[in-house]
């Protein structure tokens, strides 16, 4: 998942998902703001950043910033992740799309956190 502003997500949507397209992502579920390319392994989805905050306490101002290639990216924690995906436990549409994904997720992330 990419945390990006409201902004994108509601008042500019349309032309955010135009640009991701012809850039050669295609929209799989318009719900979940989620897109495959042909050259990434997987899916990926897009979520408000102050969506997250309210969901999971995420704050921005909590993320490490990293710059590659010239470009801003804010990158969460092992700990802010497991947060994320406890969180996304209570939403029933994501847990009836994904089944036990998050929970796989969850596991993986306290294993890693235990070494």
């Amino acid at each position: 998942d990419m945390l990006v502003s409201d902004e994108w997500l509601k008042d500019r949507w349309p032309e955010f998902k135009a640009y991701l397209e012809s850039h050669g992502f295609r929209m799989d579920d318009e719900h979940e703001h989620e897109f495959s390319h042909p050259d990434i392994k997987g899916w990926i989805a897009f979520a408000s950043i102050q969506e997250s905050h309210i969901h999971s306490g995420l704050n921005r101002d909590d993320l490490q910033e990293v710059v590659h290639d010239g470009v801003n990216y804010l990158v969460l924690t092992p700990e802010q992740y497991l947060r994320a995906y406890r969180a996304c436990l209570k939403d029933s549409y994501r847990q009836s799309k994904k089944g036990d994904a998050d929970l796989i997720k969850i596991k993986a992330l306290e294993e890693y956190m235990a070494r």
